[in-house]
């Protein structure tokens, strides 16, 4: 009768734990680069002319002072053109709310107002760097100026207004066309992702943005919810151009509209970024070969060939 001593079967058993020990590290491998232990964000940065921003909740409020208000009324083609913010075609200069009449006003560019807004859901504004003229802040939508409003900024009272946050849904830079101003000058992107596993975020994807190229962040059902600012360039009277910032975690994808292309490009972090440049997903891998190697080594002392017998194997056979 045959037997087996105790340290062979612990060496099989042993065995059989590091294949139970691969197979799952190998799962966590697959899972990690498919992204479903971790939570992804993504971010942009740009130096722009123009972004329209569809605000979602109340969670800001954009105080101004000292500026020129004028709210939007049905195109007049009998009124004189102006060569200021406030075209008497499609705008009267002035805040009705003040009480004041200013519909039949002549245009007075030296008139100031001051106003709080805060946005509510379905409130669109789009920024406009134009040229030496300063900011024109276009509002529709907003419960205060049921027709529309624009809000005239010099470079010194954008200034001195400094950052303007805002959560909702935004496109930086107007679609390149002749004689299109508001076009996005230049920009990155990043994709950062944080593993269940840890609270460290590892950036696994970065890129940048060409010139007149239009960015949106969107998510599988389409637009994504961002937290976004604008603010000011520090070059001052010298800027040409502000600055926009987003992030998101709902969103999967950064949204490049650009001249030429029939359909914009969606850039998302993939199985390789994440295989190449997540730590954790390497630190599974060097574990993963040390466990492979580990294996090598054990197989012929646990599974040795049947032409070779092997010296901790003993036969207790039976005497003749």
């Amino acid at each position: 009768m045959k037997r087996r001593w105790p340290l062979q079967e612990f060496r099989r058993k042993a065995f059989l734990a590091l294949l139970a020990v691969y197979a799952l590290l190998l799962l966590l491998i697959c899972l990690q680069a498919s992204g479903m232990l971790s939570r992804e964000t993504i971010s942009v940065g740009a130096v722009s002319r123009s972004v329209t921003i569809k605000h979602v909740g109340e969670t800001s409020t954009w105080d101004f002072e000292d500026i020129v208000l004028c709210v939007r009324k049905p195109f007049d083609r009998s009124a004189a053109r102006r060569s200021g913010p406030c075209d008497e075609r499609r705008f009267i200069h002035g805040f009705p709310e003040t009480g004041e009449e200013t519909a039949d006003a002549p245009y007075d560019p030296k008139e100031r107002h001051s106003v709080t807004l805060g946005m509510h859901d379905g409130v669109v504004t789009t920024l406009t760097w134009e040229a030496d003229r300063g900011i024109w802040l276009d509002l529709d939508g907003h419960r205060s100026f049921e027709t529309g409003a624009r809000i005239a900024l010099s470079k010194e009272q954008w200034q001195r207004i400094g950052t303007l946050t805002f959560t909702g849904r935004a496109t930086i830079g107007a679609a390149a066309a002749s004689g299109e101003d508001g076009i996005l000058l230049s920009g990155n992107y990043e994709v950062r992702e944080r593993s269940i596993f840890s609270r460290r975020t590892d950036s696994i994807k970065t890129g940048a943005f060409r010139r007149g190229d239009s960015v949106s962040l969107v998510g599988p059902d389409g637009s994504a919810r961002v937290y976004g600012a604008v603010f000011p360039d520090d070059g001052g009277a010298s800027s040409t151009a502000f600055h926009v910032t987003l992030a998101s975690s709902e969103a999967s994808a950064v949204k490049v509209s650009y001249f030429g292309a029939a359909d914009p490009a969606l850039i998302r972090a993939n199985l390789l970024d994440r295989a190449t440049e997540s730590p954790y997903i390497l630190a599974l891998a060097f574990a993963l070969s040390v466990l492979f190697g580990t294996a090598e080594l054990l197989w012929p002392r646990c599974f040795p060939t049947s032409g070779r017998r092997d010296a901790s194997l003993v036969d207790d056979a039976e005497a003749p």
